[in-house]
Protein backbone atom coordinates (compact mmCIF):
# COMPACT_ATOMS: atom_id res chain seq x y z
CA UNK A 1 0.00 0.00 0.00
CA UNK A 2 1.41 3.34 -1.00
CA UNK A 3 0.66 6.08 1.53
CA UNK A 4 1.43 9.67 0.69
CA UNK A 5 3.06 11.44 3.64
CA UNK A 6 3.87 8.20 5.41
CA UNK A 7 5.41 10.01 8.37
CA UNK A 8 2.18 11.82 9.25
CA UNK A 9 0.20 8.60 8.85
CA UNK A 10 2.61 6.72 11.14
CA UNK A 11 2.59 9.50 13.74
CA UNK A 12 -1.20 9.48 13.70
CA UNK A 13 -1.21 5.72 14.11
CA UNK A 14 0.78 5.89 17.36
CA UNK A 15 -0.80 9.08 18.74
CA UNK A 16 -3.77 7.46 20.52
CA UNK A 17 -1.36 5.52 22.76
CA UNK A 18 0.94 8.48 23.43
CA UNK A 19 -1.14 9.64 26.40
CA UNK A 20 -1.41 8.58 30.04
CA UNK A 21 -5.16 7.89 30.02
CA UNK A 22 -6.61 6.44 26.84
CA UNK A 23 -10.35 6.90 27.44
CA UNK A 24 -10.52 10.21 25.56
CA UNK A 25 -7.86 9.51 22.95
CA UNK A 26 -9.60 6.25 21.96
CA UNK A 27 -13.16 7.60 22.07
CA UNK A 28 -14.13 4.77 24.40
CA UNK A 29 -17.72 4.26 25.46
CA UNK A 30 -19.07 1.51 27.71
CA UNK A 31 -17.33 -0.47 30.41
CA UNK A 32 -14.94 -3.41 30.56
CA UNK A 33 -16.70 -5.07 33.48
CA UNK A 34 -19.97 -5.61 31.56
CA UNK A 35 -18.32 -6.15 28.14
CA UNK A 36 -19.94 -3.03 26.60
CA UNK A 37 -16.60 -1.31 25.95
CA UNK A 38 -16.32 -0.04 22.36
CA UNK A 39 -14.81 2.75 20.29
CA UNK A 40 -17.23 5.42 19.13
CA UNK A 41 -16.12 5.78 15.51
CA UNK A 42 -18.97 8.12 14.68
CA UNK A 43 -17.87 10.60 17.35
CA UNK A 44 -14.34 10.56 15.91
CA UNK A 45 -15.62 11.00 12.34
CA UNK A 46 -17.95 13.82 13.37
CA UNK A 47 -15.24 15.61 15.33
CA UNK A 48 -12.62 15.41 12.55
CA UNK A 49 -14.79 15.44 9.41
CA UNK A 50 -13.04 18.61 8.22
CA UNK A 51 -9.74 16.67 8.21
CA UNK A 52 -10.93 13.46 6.56
CA UNK A 53 -8.10 13.52 3.99
CA UNK A 54 -5.38 14.39 6.49
CA UNK A 55 -2.84 11.53 6.65
CA UNK A 56 -2.33 12.01 10.41
CA UNK A 57 -6.08 11.69 11.04
CA UNK A 58 -6.26 8.64 8.74
CA UNK A 59 -3.44 6.99 10.70
CA UNK A 60 -5.23 7.80 13.95
CA UNK A 61 -8.45 6.26 12.60
CA UNK A 62 -6.58 3.14 11.46
CA UNK A 63 -5.24 2.77 15.02
CA UNK A 64 -8.77 2.99 16.45
CA UNK A 65 -10.01 0.29 14.06
CA UNK A 66 -7.09 -2.00 14.94
CA UNK A 67 -7.64 -1.45 18.67
CA UNK A 68 -11.36 -2.25 18.40
CA UNK A 69 -10.53 -5.53 16.65
CA UNK A 70 -7.88 -6.38 19.25
CA UNK A 71 -10.16 -5.44 22.16
CA UNK A 72 -13.07 -7.57 20.94
CA UNK A 73 -11.04 -10.43 19.50
CA UNK A 74 -8.21 -10.83 22.06
CA UNK A 75 -8.47 -8.65 25.13
CA UNK A 76 -12.11 -9.01 26.20
CA UNK A 77 -12.56 -12.74 25.53
CA UNK A 78 -9.13 -13.95 26.64
CA UNK A 79 -6.29 -11.65 27.73
CA UNK A 80 -8.22 -9.63 30.30
CA UNK A 81 -8.91 -12.73 32.39
CA UNK A 82 -5.26 -13.81 32.18
CA UNK A 83 -4.00 -10.43 33.39
CA UNK A 84 -6.51 -10.35 36.25
CA UNK A 85 -5.45 -13.85 37.35
CA UNK A 86 -1.70 -13.23 37.11
CA UNK A 87 -0.27 -9.68 37.50
CA UNK A 88 3.01 -10.85 35.93
CA UNK A 89 1.28 -11.22 32.55
CA UNK A 90 0.73 -7.45 32.18
CA UNK A 91 4.42 -6.40 31.89
CA UNK A 92 5.17 -9.39 29.66
CA UNK A 93 2.34 -8.42 27.35
CA UNK A 94 3.50 -4.79 27.10
CA UNK A 95 7.09 -5.85 26.52
CA UNK A 96 5.94 -7.97 23.58
CA UNK A 97 4.36 -4.89 22.02
CA UNK A 98 7.51 -2.83 22.52
CA UNK A 99 9.61 -5.51 20.83
CA UNK A 100 7.14 -5.99 17.99
CA UNK A 101 6.81 -2.24 17.34
CA UNK A 102 10.59 -1.93 16.97
CA UNK A 103 10.73 -4.90 14.61
CA UNK A 104 7.92 -3.47 12.47
CA UNK A 105 9.69 -0.11 12.21
CA UNK A 106 12.85 -1.90 11.09
CA UNK A 107 11.05 -4.22 8.68
CA UNK A 108 9.27 -1.35 6.94
CA UNK A 109 12.39 0.82 7.09
CA UNK A 110 10.70 3.53 9.19
CA UNK A 111 13.01 3.74 12.22
CA UNK A 112 14.97 6.83 11.10
CA UNK A 113 11.89 8.46 9.60
CA UNK A 114 9.92 8.15 12.86
CA UNK A 115 12.85 9.16 15.05
CA UNK A 116 13.42 12.27 12.90
CA UNK A 117 9.73 13.16 12.93
CA UNK A 118 9.40 12.78 16.69
CA UNK A 119 12.49 14.85 17.39
CA UNK A 120 11.80 17.45 14.67
CA UNK A 121 12.32 20.77 16.43
CA UNK A 122 11.12 22.81 13.45
CA UNK A 123 7.55 21.68 14.07
CA UNK A 124 7.22 20.44 10.49
CA UNK A 125 5.80 17.10 11.64
CA UNK A 126 4.27 18.27 14.89
CA UNK A 127 0.64 17.24 15.07
CA UNK A 128 -2.04 17.75 17.69
CA UNK A 129 -3.60 14.39 18.45
CA UNK A 130 -7.37 14.23 17.98
CA UNK A 131 -9.03 14.33 21.37
CA UNK A 132 -6.30 16.54 22.84
CA UNK A 133 -8.03 19.80 22.00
Amino acid sequence: MNIEDRTSFLLGSVAPDAVATKDDSHFYRGEHHDFTRRIDYQEFLDKYSAYSNNRYVLGYFAHLIADEQWMKGVYMPWLRNRMEEDPEVYPLYHNDFKLLNGKLLEHYDCTKEMRDAISDETGACTQTPPGAD
